[in-house]
């Protein structure tokens, strides 16, 4: 029982993070770029023939190891990294042609849904401006009619 509520517990305190950013190489055409598989959100899949690398901790340093050598790895310089292990640099990351979105996030508004905000809110103002159009009309009448008796 007590194992039970351990599991319960620890589950519920987890919180999804995301992905950390890593290279993506493609031995074949000897390409390279940076990869992010994602989020709680949204993944990203490699093309076929590109294979993800992780930074690994090597004496203070952040490195990848790759079957074409190694490179010291720095985000936002992955380009960098591609030119150390003598490869073509070809994205910031290379799996974002193809996106899965796993659920929407929080205050995001799907797709058509914004039109339909947007309308409601111009009948808003359209409702309001007829409202005070009229009424600006009936005082202007009622001080024609007060002053003319």
């Amino acid at each position: 029982m007590r194992f039970l509520v351990c599991i319960i517990l620890l589950a519920s305190a987890a919180s999804a993070a995301p992905a950390p950013w890593g290279m993506a190489l493609n031995h074949e055409s000897k390409e390279c770029g940076g990869f992010w598989p994602g989020d709680e959100f949204v993944a990203y899949d490699l093309p076929p023939g590109w294979k993800e690398y992780w930074p690994k901790d090597r004496g203070g340093k952040s490195v990848v190891e790759t079957e074409a050598g190694n490179c010291v790895f720095r985000y936002g310089q992955e380009e960098d990294c591609c030119r150390q292990i003598g490869y073509e640099y070809v994205a910031k990351n290379v799996g974002a042609g193809d996106r899965t979105v796993l659920r929407e996030r929080p205050g995001s508004v799907p797709g058509y849904m914004w039109w339909v905000g947007l309308l409601i809110i111009l009948a808003i103002i359209v409702a309001a401006a007829i409202l005070i159009a009229a009424l600006a009309f009936f005082l202007w009448r009622r001080s024609k009619k007060s002053s003319g008796r």
